[in-house]
C-alpha cells in the first residue's frame, strides 16, 4: 500500500500507476484491515491519488460502493487526525462534481462532515478541506439545510483561524450560500455572523464581494 500510494501520488509514475486495480486492493485493505491505523491511512491516501481530479476513477470508486465504506471508516476513527484529513479529502475531490452531489447526499454525508470539524477545531487542514465539502454541497437549498443544522462549526472556523485565507474563503463561501437561499437568516444574525464577514473582508481583499453580497 506505501508502494501504490507513493506511485500514483508521484505525477511521473501516476499514469503508469492507474493500469493497475489500485481501487479494489485498497478498498479490499480497508475492509480486512479496519483497526490498523496505518493501513487505513495508506489505503485511503491511496485512494486520494487515483481520485485526485479524475471523474472516470472517483465514479468507478462510487460503482464499488467505496463511499461507504470510507464513511465508515470516517466514522469509526474520526478522532485520528491522518484517517480523517485523508477520507475528508476524497470526499473533497467527489464533492466537486455537481453530479456526485445527490449521491454524497444519500450516503449522509454532510452530517459526518459537520462532525468532523467538531471533532478537530484545531487542525486547520482538516478545517480547510471538510469546509470546502460544506461548501461545494451547499449549492441548493436542501445542502443549506444540512448546514444550518450545525451552522456554529462554521462561526467557530472563521474565530479560530482569522489569519488563514483558505478557511476564511470557504467559510464566507458556505455563508454565501446560506444568504442566497435565505436559508438560516435569523440563526446567522444571532450568531453576530455579519460582524465576523466584515472582520474578515477587512483582512483578505480578496473575499469583499462575496462577504459584501
Amino acid at each position: 500500500l506505501a508502494v501504490l500510494w507513493a506511485l500514483v501520488t508521484q505525477p511521473d509514475t501516476r499514469q503508469k500507476a492507474l493500469e493497475f486495480n489500485i481501487l479494489e486492493i485498497a478498498l479490499g485493505a480497508l475492509k480486512a484491515n479496519e483497526n490498523s491505523l496505518t493501513v487505513l491511512t495508506m489505503a485511503i491516501g491511496a485512494i486520494r491519488g487515483v481520485c485526485y481530479d479524475d471523474v472516470v476513477k472517483q465514479e468507478e470508486l462510487l460503482k464499488l460502493e467505496g463511499l461507504k465504506v470510507i464513511l465508515d471508516v470516517l466514522r469509526t476513527h474520526m478522532d485520528k487526525a491522518a484517517i480523517a484529513v485523508e477520507c475528508v479529502l476524497v470526499l473533497y475531490f467527489i464533492s466537486k462534481q455537481l453530479k456526485f452531489r445527490v449521491t454524497l447526499r444519500e450516503h449522509e454525508v454532510m452530517p459526518v462532515v459537520l462532525k468532523v470539524l467538531k471533532s478537530h477545531p484545531k487542525q486547520a487542514e482538516i478545517q480547510n478541506w471538510a469546509l470546502s465539502v460544506l461548501w461545494n454541497c451547499s449549492v441548493d437549498v436542501e445542502g443549506c439545510q444540512e448546514v444550518l443544522k450545525d451552522v456554529g462549526v462554521v462561526i467557530d472556523a472563521m474565530k479560530a483561524f482569522p489569519d488563514n485565507a483558505d478557511i476564511q474563503e470557504d467559510c464566507v463561501n458556505v455563508l454565501w450560500n446560506l444568504g442566497y437561499h435565505r436559508v438560516g437568516l435569523d440563526e446567522m444574525r444571532a450568531k453576530g455572523t455579519a460582524e465576523l464577514v466584515r472582520k474578515t473582508i477587512k483582512s483578505h481583499d480578496k473575499l469583499k464581494q462575496r462577504g459584501l453580497h
